[in-house]
């Protein structure tokens, strides 16, 4: 009987480990094709980024790394600039990632859209915008009460100024001061 049981036990871990690589296969596939839709690059050309983003040392989970490229091709990132917006946008998920409810989806999100919206960041390269971007926040946060998300969603609402808007960093500066004050954006 005791045999019967390990042996249902192991046919059941088998058939587990099964669905679950099926699953994984899945969701890869999805990642992919997501990927592919937004950034116009090839099925061949995302699994060389895939490659490439499974080299990174990060504790983000491979679908959040994978998501957050599918966001950068949303937002009009090159594609020969995609790597390194997904090791920046990382970097500034594992600083701010605790503040930002929406995990790796909504850093990238909100970062990118701000590197693209101010004239001091719109014609650098993606990940050295969101390098720049995601620290200001970060030093922000950390030396007073202010909050990633507030200060994101402050510099985007001001952001909508166009020319009149002052410099990204007055911006994020001036939202993470009026968040200190009890001010909302």
């Amino acid at each position: 009987i005791g045999a019967l049981f390990g042996i249902t036990s192991l046919i059941n871990a088998i058939i587990q480990f099964g669905k679950d690589a099926v699953m994984a296969a899945a969701k890869a596939s999805d990642s992919f094709g997501g990927i592919v839709k937004s950034t116009g690059m090839t099925t061949e050309e995302v699994m060389k980024l895939n490659s490439e983003i499974q080299k990174i040392d990060t504790r983000t989970a491979q679908d959040q790394l994978l998501k957050i490229a599918q966001v950068g091709g949303q937002i009009g990132v090159a594609n020969d600039e995609m790597l390194g917006f997904v090791k920046s946008v990382d970097m500034a998920v594992v600083a701010l990632g605790d503040e930002f409810s929406g995990g790796a989806e909504e850093v990238s999100t909100k970062l990118g859209v701000l590197s693209k919206v101010f004239k001091e960041t719109a014609n650098l390269k993606a990940g050295d915008a969101i390098s720049q971007i995601g620290s200001a926040i970060n030093e922000l946060g950390a030396a007073g009460a202010a909050t990633g998300p507030n200060i994101a969603d402050f510099a985007t609402r001001v952001a909508q100024l166009g020319n009149l808007a002052p410099s990204i960093s007055q911006t994020l500066g001036l939202g993470a001061a009026l968040e200190e004050l009890g001010i909302k954006s």
